[in-house]
């Protein structure tokens, strides 16, 4: 079964650590100098995060039926814990930063903070559940394609062409689900898909789709950058077309890599990373300020692309431990639910 299967949660794993890949080397990706072509490429390579957990969460959910009562369940422990942490990066802005919010209640309502953001999301897909669950559990394979061939249009390609045209494209509204909600959708039609294969033409498509996507979106950035002399999200956007083709692609692509390799032992720490990614994720932006603050010189030193994964890598190592940690303390372990 989909809540089972282990290859979702390494799906995770990676998606959290290039969560944190996105904010190491996003300062270097939207400003010209020294470190920007190692941030063009990490930042780039790692903007498939947000739509993996989204795809992972439609596998898990799209297959269920959802009552209003287990809904508001779900969207009531997300809004505990957006006011929870909300309250806790406010509070370390001003301690910490130096930072003062005056009214929180406005901002958390109306501002999400920094990576917070995705738990708005995540409460509106929740909201939506009903709808792509039935639609997802009784609608034939050619009817599952359509919807989302009008999403990829309607959300995606006409979005990206009105932006850089500045005018409307098409006048007729193709945006039938929004774009996280299309994501959990392509998740589970392409999980279905994969589930009992392992054509080695499949994976093979896969990669090579990845690798454009990745490069499409590199290039795109780069050249606009280079062209205009200033910073665009026209081709990492999670709605454009780059991104949607490079996740989708992916996520396929490492379902398949860890139908591969499943059983090996030096997986289960990254699997284990894999079941915190939440905590994980809530947590990650005060232990990454803090490692920038007091990195050591030996550090610093390095080239931007071998800085980039290191710094990485004990971000995700540190909260992973600290994630380890709380949850196996009374009371504390409430701030990293599962």
């Amino acid at each position: 079964m989909a809540q089972r299967d282990e290859s979702l949660t390494f799906i995770r794993f990676v998606a959290i650590t290039l969560v944190v890949m996105v904010h190491v080397s996003a300062p270097a990706f939207v400003t010209p100098g020294r470190s920007w072509h190692a941030g063009l490429v990490y930042d780039s390579a790692a903007h498939i995060c947000v739509p993996l957990f989204f795809m992972v969460t439609g596998v898990l959910l799209l297959g269920k039926e959802h009552t209003v009562t287990s809904i508001i369940k779900r969207i009531r422990k997300v809004v505990v814990t957006l006011i929870v942490w909300s309250v806790i990066y406010l509070e370390w802005e001003q301690v910490y930063r130096g930072n003062a919010t005056k009214d929180w209640l406005l901002t958390i309502l109306t501002q999400p903070y920094m990576h917070l953001w995705f738990l708005y999301a995540l409460i509106s897909v929740y909201i939506s559940l009903p709808v792509l669950s039935l639609f997802f559990r009784n609608a034939t394979t050619a009817q599952k394609y359509w919807i989302l061939g009008a999403w990829f249009v309607g959300a995606s390609v006409l979005r990206l062409s009105d932006a850089m045209l500045g005018r409307v494209t098409v006048a007729i509204d193709l945006s039938l689900i929004t774009t996280y909600g299309g994501y959990m959708l392509l998740g589970a039609v392409l999980f279905e898909i994969i589930s009992d294969t392992k054509s080695g033409a499949t994976f093979a498509t896969a990669i090579v789709l990845w690798i454009i996507g990745t490069a499409a979106i590199c290039y795109g950035s780069g050249y606009y950058m280079l062209t205009e002399g200033k910073f665009t999200m026209l081709f990492v956007d999670y709605w454009t077309p780059t991104v949607i083709v490079s996740s989708g692609a992916a996520f396929v692509s490492l379902k398949m890599i860890f139908d591969r390799l499943q059983g090996a032992i030096w997986l289960k720490p990254f699997l284990d990373i894999g079941d915190r990614t939440f905590g994980i994720y809530l947590v990650h932006l005060i232990v990454l300020v803090f490692l920038l603050d007091r990195l050591p010189k030996t550090l610093a030193q390095l080239s931007p692309w071998a800085l980039y994964p290191v710094v990485t890598a004990i971000t995700v190592t540190i909260c992973w431990i600290l994630v380890l940690v709380v949850q196996r303390l009374p009371v504390a372990r409430l701030l990293f639910p599962k």
